[in-house]
């Protein structure tokens, strides 16, 4: 039985943001880039392979808190037209025969046949110059295993070039693209101060790098963006966890679980804190639809990784226990 998301807990990178630019920094690699972090240690050899592309309906426990929002934003998630999965289609052609000189081409071709939102965002997105900048290209394996990174910021990119002046745009595939009006929203630096020790070192490590400066003075628009960026993230990383190198973990979970947390945490601050700020955004036109897509399509995906979290996460346990915590 799934349990309602409740907004404002009540629902429980390498571009700073300049004219209203959406571009975030992110855990950064020597390129400045929002690079998951990797770990090594012993897995079974059963569950090596690739990622299973069959779907089911089984989801986590959704938050649930007492004192939460009218009956009428609460939600029970729904798969929508972007959570699907593809076959693991092989790959070992376009490895054989892979040259730097024509990395791009290889790109495409990886996520034509394995994360086509991946593809359309890489293709459609007007701005390529900054492209190169988030993979690395000196292997086929390490275009693969940086190819989140390019998806993940080219969103940002591709957002910011759907989203115009007065809107947000958030894509999440061809058939869903969601475009809210932009209003101004409190920093959402805000967060910070609903964290404590109990959050653990990534999250802080996150928390430094996304709450704090220039960074924390952007509002909820792009905190939201960052969510549905990591959401695409993991679900490229795991349709690629055929690549990943035995006994190796990444944090494509954890990631994402922080950027669930943060939005429970901003929101709840702004229910407590500024009331009517929070009806603003909440009943603001598509608003509530939105938050509840970004948030249904990353539950999703977190129930379809459930087999293999362990090779998606470095320490996203104690995370998502806090995202799902009914009591908080």
């Amino acid at each position: 039985m799934h349990k309602t998301l409740l907004l404002a807990m009540a629902v429980a990178l390498a571009l700073a943001s300049c004219s209203g630019s959406s571009s975030d920094e992110g855990l950064l690699d020597s390129a400045g880039t929002d690079a998951p972090l990797y770990d090594s240690s012993s897995f079974p050899d059963d569950l090596s392979g690739a990622p299973d592309a069959e779907e089911d309906d089984s989801f986590p426990p959704r938050p649930d808190v007492p004192d939460g929002p009218p009956e009428d934003i609460r939600h029970e998630p729904i798969p929508g037209p972007c959570s699907t999965l593809q076959p693991a289609e092989s790959l070992a052609d376009l490895e054989t025969s892979y040259s730097p000189a024509n990395w791009k081409q290889a790109l495409l071709d990886v996520l034509d046949r394995r994360y086509a939102p991946g593809h359309y965002i890489l293709t459609q997105a007007k701005d390529q110059s900054q492209l190169q900048a988030f993979v690395k290209t000196g292997s086929f394996q390490d275009l693969v295993m940086s190819a989140s990174v390019a998806v993940h910021e080219m969103n940002h990119l591709y957002g910011w070039e759907l989203s115009g002046w007065s809107n947000y745009a958030y894509f999440l595939c061809p058939e869903q693209i969601l475009k809210v009006a932009s209003a101004n929203t409190p920093p959402r630096n805000v967060v910070a101060t609903l964290l404590d020790e109990s959050v653990g070192n990534l999250v802080a490590t996150y928390a430094d790098i996304y709450l704090t400066g220039m960074m924390g003075s952007q509002g909820f628009w792009t905190l939201l963006d960052e969510l549905n960026a990591y959401t695409h993230s993991i679900f490229l990383d795991y349709q690629l966890l055929d690549r990943l190198p035995q006994g190796m973990s990444i944090s494509s979970l954890d990631g994402l679980t922080t950027f669930m947390l943060f939005t429970e945490l901003y929101l709840k601050w702004v229910r407590t804190n500024q009331p009517a700020q929070y009806d603003a955004i909440v009943n603001g036109a598509g608003v509530r639809e939105t938050i509840l897509a970004v948030w249904d399509r990353a539950e999703w995906i977190i129930a379809q990784t459930e087999t293999v979290a362990f090779k998606l996460s470095l320490d996203a346990d104690g995370i998502q226990e806090r995202v799902f915590d009914t009591e908080q």
